[in-house]
């Protein structure tokens, strides 16, 4: 078998709305092609909001603890199983997020950025009818999240590909302020498996599309030294045996990327 990440804590469940599959489903397959290390990150679930088919009710907050922790207990000695979320920065739910490392309810949090709060409803960067203020949105809460000190890295910190029609200046300058970022206070970047299970990849030295993993931003990254930790970013269990982890490792090491076989949880202490 060609080589396999062995350590993914990017990994969702069905409560999200949009994943599918049992917790230990998800584990099962992750074990199938030699993950050790495997962390659950759902949404985040946020107390006091609805986001249907985007996060959990915070209702689920108790079960998915419960259930994950079940998990851990029952593979112990096979696999390491650990217990977060992916989470949005959002300036009004830093103390929630503070109480949920603090408290040990969950074990880490990552960053992966989808939309923010506007006109008090979450609102999808690509809703925003500017173009450039998508992007500097998406760079400012990206920024705020990484200094905020409580997340163990950044998921597809080249997402904005999503939501602008061609790479630009603007582009190329929040790449830099991202990766500057994340240099100054040593968080990986995640090159995420997400897109790539669809039709489009891309790859260095080809015309690029506008998704993620971008090309362009990696190069970028390449010239920060950072850190970069891979992400199978499962929505449902089988995501773990058809990424192409095979381009992951031949595009990391096409562009020379400090790539990470893992990365210490951060407990935002």
């Amino acid at each position: 078998m060609s080589k396999r990440p062995t350590w993914n804590i990017h990994t969702h469940t069905y409560r999200c709305g949009h994943a599918y599959g049992t917790d230990e489903e998800y584990v099962r397959k992750a074990m199938e092609i030699g993950i050790n290390y495997l962390g659950f990150s759902d949404h985040v679930f946020i107390p006091g909001r609805s986001d249907p088919r985007i996060r959990g009710d915070y209702s689920e907050l108790e079960g998915y603890i419960a259930s994950i922790r079940d998990l851990e207990k029952k593979y112990e000695g096979r696999v390491t199983i650990k217990l977060g979320f992916e989470a949005e920065w959002m300036d009004e739910y830093a103390d929630y997020y503070a109480d949920l490392l603090h408290s040990k309810k969950v074990d880490y949090l990552i960053l992966g950025q989808h939309c923010r709060i506007m006109h008090d409803r979450f609102f999808g960067y690509g809703y925003l009818p500017d173009v450039k203020d998508r992007l500097e949105f998406y760079c400012i809460d990206v920024l705020c999240g990484i200094q905020s000190g409580l997340f163990t890295y950044v998921c597809h910190p080249d997402l904005f590909t999503r939501f602008v029609g061609e790479w630009d200046q603007k582009c190329e300058e929040i790449s830099h302020r991202i990766c500057k970022e994340a240099a100054k206070y040593g968080l990986p970047l995640e090159f995420n498996f997400g897109n790539s299970r669809g039709a489009v990849k891309n790859f260095p030295g080809e015309p690029a599309h506008m998704t993620y993993p971008h090309p362009r931003f990696w190069e970028i990254a390449k010239q920060y030294d950072i850190p970069v930790v891979l992400g199978v970013d499962a929505h449902h269990p089988d995501h773990f045996l058809e990424s192409d982890y095979d381009w992951a490792y031949r595009f990391i090491e096409a562009l020379g990327l400090k790539l990470v076989d893992s990365w210490p949880l951060n407990s935002g202490l």
